[in-house]
């Protein structure tokens, strides 16, 4: 099963244009609220977005303090990454339109939403090895005609997959927004022994569809 060694999850809120009280939150008053209400080291205005990283955040009705790693605001959107599983990434947002709410100079403010997305980045170990996937074609290829014409005469030549991914792309019949093309990543993490079982993987899903997604790969490479 696979083992979680690190996860991260980032979503972003997609708002109707112009809702979001951009000019109000770079205000220095707002930004130091911003700080204290989310312990941020640090944050920084910049044209028409605002940063802020090195954070933390309380859930509702628990003890635990969930890393925020960075939000940024800007005109439409909120983007949020967190140490964390996809639901604190989601409380988070949610607590961030109450902090929008109050800063708002328009009373009683509404942010219509048009669009959620989301994203896990995941490092795992799994009981499985990455060449399993490989068809008996590729490993012919790699082991009869890749791997000799590496070899130096006065080196010793080793080779192992540094890359496997795939790019998930969006078509939407309406055009008034769209989606940016994610990326589906299962690959060894740098760094680390082949024989490890160490991966570092990705996904556009939530981090519950992401480990389901990556137990099944463990089993199917079984």
């Amino acid at each position: 099963m696979a083992e979680i060694l690190q996860l991260f999850s980032m979503t972003r809120h997609l708002y109707q244009p112009d809702v979001l009280p951009l000019a109000q939150l770079q205000l220095e008053s707002s930004q130091n609220c911003l700080r204290e209400r989310y312990r941020f080291s640090s944050t920084a205005a910049t044209g028409l977005q605002l940063f802020a990283s090195g954070g933390a955040f309380q859930r509702t009705g628990s003890s635990v303090i969930v890393p925020v790693q960075q939000i940024v605001f800007a005109s439409n959107t909120i983007d949020v990454q967190v140490a964390g599983d996809t639901t604190s990434a989601e409380e988070l947002q949610q607590d961030l339109i109450r902090f929008l709410s109050e800063i708002s100079t328009i009373e009683n403010p509404r942010f219509p939403e048009y669009a959620r997305s989301v994203q896990t980045l995941a490092i795992v170990k799994l009981d499985v090895s990455i060449e399993s996937a490989f068809s008996d074609k590729l490993k012919s290829y790699i082991a009869n005609d890749a791997f000799p014409a590496f070899k130096l005469e006065d080196a010793d030549v080793h080779m192992q997959l540094a890359h496997l991914q795939w790019v998930i792309g969006y078509t939407r019949k309406s055009t008034d927004y769209g989606y940016e093309p994610k990326l589906f990543t299962v690959e060894p993490r740098f760094g680390t022994r082949l024989g490890d079982g160490i991966y570092y993987t990705q996904s556009p899903t939530d981090s519950e569809t992401h480990m389901k997604l990556l137990q099944r790969f463990e089993e199917a490479m079984k």
